[in-house]
């Protein structure tokens, strides 16, 4: 399971640092293998810090994990355990829509990926006819234009199908959906003080 909620220093961790000290010693483990994301890395290496300080037989070693690439470490970590295999897996989803696609001849696939990273290297992979990117920051409005535009040009040339893939952060990104969750908000407030209840509340 995930750490729990707060900060990653020694004093906020204190009480967990003890009670993982003495685990590892109740099980007489040598070491601790942490393969984990960047906030369990952050408690791992409080936890190793304390085990350092307090001459803990028990050495704690962090293994970088993100199937979306999303933390590096310049020069020593180019890519982080489960990126590959995530990018392999999507690809082949990917492709096997492709081929429906290319078949059909007359659908349209949207394929929400991981992050930026993770979306590039499908797109890479399977050349794909569009992908819209968190890092690209267009509005809503930009990029269906440019999709449009997109799917009017493959329609001139006889194609009627395509893949579009989609970076799993993207509709977060986009500048309309801060002012929609901004509109809903003030609904909520207003529901609120009027004594209303939000739907299925």
């Amino acid at each position: 399971g995930a750490v729990a909620d707060g900060e990653f220093t020694p004093k906020a961790r204190e009480a967990e640092a003890r009670r993982a000290a003495s685990a590892c010693t109740n099980q007489r483990l040598d070491s601790l293998v942490v393969v984990a994301g960047c906030r369990d890395l952050s408690w791992a290496a409080v936890m190793a810090d304390h085990f350092e300080r307090e001459q803990h037989q028990t050495k704690i070693v962090g293994v970088p994990y993100s199937k979306n690439c999303n933390f590096y470490v310049p020069r020593l970590l180019s890519v982080t355990l489960g990126f590959d295999s995530a990018r392999r897996m999507l690809s082949e989803v990917a492709g096997n829509i492709f081929t429906d696609a290319l078949s059909s001849k007359k659908y349209w696939h949207f394929i929400r990926c991981g992050e930026d990273a993770l979306t590039m290297e499908v797109a890479l992979r399977t050349r794909c006819t569009f992908s819209v990117r968190k890092a690209e920051a267009r509005s809503l409005k930009e990029t269906v234009r440019r999709l449009e535009e997109v799917t009017e040009r493959r329609y001139a040339s006889g194609h009627h199908s395509g893949v579009v893939l989609l970076s799993r952060e993207l509709i977060e990104s986009l500048p309309e959906m801060e002012t929609l969750r901004d509109e809903l908000a003030a609904i909520l407030r207003a529901n609120s003080a009027a004594g209303l209840r939000a739907p299925g509340a």
